[in-house]
């Protein structure tokens, strides 16, 4: 239902009886509109998305009674966004809700209050004002948390201190955090599940701090752009799991990267560079090099010839070493020639293709 302008939903609407079968309902841009249906006492609903209205102050007004009525029985996934007056998800939150829940989308919700919700497993997250507050309520409520992904934060300078309680967590995705200048270490300290953590867009962000050390389990890192990260933590060796690296947008590879000691594939995207940095050729447990428009980049390191384990290089919309790598005849060819699986693509126009 997109675009109702009422204020009252007709009263079939209100029907647990005609909408009892619902298996996914979404309901859009109903700015007038004070109430919602019955969607709680819905047996197979499994999918909900609700967008854009204003006075709405809860999902599910309806009473419960008894011990054995559960609200949203078989809902799996709840999306929420732009709700500015959304204030809890049940008005009788006395009742047992959402058992089944896995994935939880919020996007421009500031006022909510958390149930308990053990079996939500996904957060995607967008602009959320008191952002500290907020992670309060999901690390005393969802204490199962695999994936965190949150997005458009303005104010904080550090990642909140809350964070470090989510021992569960595998994927953390930090993005368009405009004030952000730190990744504090008892935060990173925390994450001892953690195995993929991706951060995009922090134009401030200057260090991820000796904490990384603490990521015993992390197999990837991606950082993009991110101009004012310029170097890695010096105990990066720690990371011996950490095989796989993307790096975008930045004006350099940050210093550190060598010392990853099985790192394996490296993903460098966009990056405003005209040379690779030389260190590039000890990282001799690299498999895997891809280079992907980067316009100025003008040759690559002699020492990529130490890399002796790498048996793919893709380089794809960097004009400046078309000629550079030419078989036989290009200036870098004796750098390269020992690599197996060799990928040299040029065209004219950039490709933001989605490469990550």
């Amino acid at each position: 239902m997109n675009g109702y302008e009422g204020r009252q939903l007709s009263s079939w609407m209100r029907s647990v009886i005609v909408l009892r079968d619902l298996v996914e309902v979404i309901l859009l841009d109903c700015d007038d509109c004070e109430e919602l249906p019955p969607l709680g006492k819905l047996p197979h609903l499994k999918k909900l998305e609700v967008s854009g209205m204003k006075n709405v102050k809860w999902i599910d007004g309806e009473t419960y009674e008894g011990v054995e009525e559960k609200a949203f029985p078989s809902l799996e996934k709840l999306s929420v966004e732009n709700l500015p007056n959304l204030e809890r998800l049940l008005r009788d939150e006395g009742v047992e809700m959402l058992p089944r829940l896995s994935q939880l989308n919020i996007f421009g919700v500031s006022n909510l209050k958390f149930p308990r919700l053990p079996s939500v497993e996904i957060l995607l997250t967008r602009s959320i004002d008191e952002v500290t507050s907020f992670m309060e309520g999901v690390v005393g409520n969802m204490t199962c948390l695999k994936t965190l992904d949150i997005q458009i934060i303005d104010g904080a300078v550090v990642l909140p201190d809350q964070l470090s309680g989510l021992g569960a967590l595998q994927d953390l995705r930090v993005g368009y955090w405009d004030d952000l200048e730190y990744f504090p270490e008892h935060v990173l300290e925390g994450l001892t599940s953690l195995r993929n953590l991706d951060i995009h867009f922090c134009k401030k962000l200057k260090s991820l701090s000796e904490g990384v050390g603490h990521l015993a389990r992390l197999e990837s890192l991606s950082i993009r752009y991110c101009p004012e990260l310029m170097d890695l933590p010096s105990n990066m060796s720690q990371l011996t799991t950490l095989w796989k690296v993307s790096i975008a947008g930045g004006s350099t590879l940050p210093d550190g990267l060598e010392r990853v000691p099985s790192l394996r594939s490296l993903y460098i995207w966009s990056c405003k560079c005209a040379s690779l940095p030389d260190w590039l050729g000890d990282i001799t447990s690299l498999q895997e090099l891809s280079i992907v428009n980067c316009w100025e980049l003008r040759s690559l390191p002699s020492s990529i010839q130490r890399l002796t384990n790498l048996s793919s290089l893709s380089i794809r919309n960097c004009p400046h070493l078309e000629k550079r790598c030419k078989r036989e005849s290009g200036e870098d060819w004796q750098y390269i020639n020992h690599i197996p699986r060799l990928g040299l693509h040029f065209q004219m126009k950039p490709s933001f293709s989605g490469f990550f």
